[in-house]
């Protein structure tokens, strides 16, 4: 509506996708332009996309043994519960690894789709052709991004390790040291990007359930830095 842009006082109008935040525009170098930033509202109903805080396990380094056991005992109880619906469960590669042996020899891990960096593009397809009656659960690992799991592509998910940028990497652990709100608002934009693979659109549903404790610190955090949108904020379920 031009009471937004009025014709003739507007120059450029940049439409952007959900996952960006002032903090985009100090990136940008745009914050002391004029510059006028909308949050939109999202056209998913919240109760179609419900986010379920779960905080099973703390996903640490040197809890590594301990969180792989919690998350594979609540993952064999998911299966069980959702026998024909396709789900996601967002891990690194890593965590996938320690996930694959702990489950080997149940009786469901026929189930559950694993890859490699090799074969990530055709585990992905071999999971797109699956019916949904098979139940079938691939666990991605830098999946965040890039999928399109409509309808009965995927009816749940479950972020099992927060993907926190790696402060080994001696860029990042900079840009974090000078600027600690930039490191929390990139964690949390993944975790949305994430929340974004199933439910795609007004009419779908899904449900999505993160399982590492160290949520509570992003969600925190990112609070305190008024980084949460309010159309995300709206969808998790039960959780303060």
């Amino acid at each position: 509506p031009e009471a937004l842009w009025p014709a003739g006082r507007v120059r450029k109008l940049v439409i952007l996708s959900a996952t960006i935040s002032r903090k985009d525009i100090d990136r940008l170098g745009l914050s002391s332009r004029r510059v006028c930033y909308l949050e939109c509202d999202s056209p998913i109903a919240a109760e179609r996309r419900p986010i379920y805080v779960e905080p099973v396990t703390y996903v640490t380094r040197n809890r590594r043994s301990k969180s792989t056991t919690d998350i594979a005992q609540w993952l064999v109880r998911t299966m069980l519960e959702r026998p024909k619906e396709k789900g996601l469960v967002h891990v690194t590669y890593e965590q996938a690894g320690y996930l694959r042996s702990s489950l080997r020899g149940w009786e469901g891990a026929d189930r559950l789709l694993f890859h490699t960096a090799e074969s990530k593009a055709h585990v992905y397809d071999q999971f797109q052709q699956a019916p949904p009656e098979s139940g079938m659960v691939l666990v991605g690992a830098g999946m965040q991004e890039g999928l399109d799991l409509a309808g009965d592509l995927g009816r749940w998910q479950a972020i099992a390790k927060i993907p926190w940028p790696s402060l080994a990497d001696q860029a990042i652990s900079t840009l974090a040291e000078r600027d600690p709100s930039w490191y929390t608002w990139e964690t949390l934009r993944l975790v949305m990007q994430a929340c974004g693979r199933i439910c795609r659109g007004p009419e779908d549903r899904g449900d999505t359930y993160i399982l590492d404790a160290t949520f509570e610190r992003l969600y925190r955090e990112a609070t305190e830095h008024n980084l949460v949108p309010s159309w995300w904020r709206d969808a998790i379920v039960g959780y303060d």
